[in-house]
Order: structure tokens, then sequence, then C-alpha cells
């Protein structure tokens, strides 16, 4: 998929030294980037609806196990 996005100048600017400083191209780098905060935002969306679950809560530890394993099968999967 290609996906176009209007960034303010100043995180232009962001990228284009992290790509610099990284050796990535900086469309990879980006998408990277991008990627990670999907996952992040999907992490959130699922605590939030683990919280309104009734029921005891989840240990922190067990809930970061899980989140870790289901980045690895992503991962793994991509």
């Amino acid at each position: 998929m290609t996906l176009t996005v209007e960034v303010a100048p100043d995180q232009e600017a962001w990228l284009r030294e992290q790509a610099a400083s990284t050796g990535q191209p900086l469309e990879s780098l980006a998408a990277e980037l991008f990627a990670e905060l999907i996952e992040d935002l999907q992490d959130v969306e699922e605590a939030r609806r683990s919280l309104a679950e009734e029921g005891p809560n989840t240990p922190w530890e067990q809930v970061e196990a899980e989140i870790q394993a289901d980045r690895a099968q992503r991962q793994a999967a991509a």
C-alpha cells in the first residue's frame, strides 16, 4: 500500500537526519516508524478494551508478555 503523508518541516528534517544517521532510506524509516506507532496504538486500544471488561485485573507482567508474544508473531508473519 502506498500512502502519502504531509508532515511539518521540522518533522521532515528530523526524519531526514535519522535516516542519514542510520543509513536507512527515508521512506523505509518513515514506514518503520509508522508501523511502530500503529502497533503502539493497537496496544493502547487493547488495554482500554481489557480495562472495560468486568472481572479481575490481569497483572502487568502477564499483559507485557502477551504484548511481546503478539509483536513477535506479527513480525514473524511479515
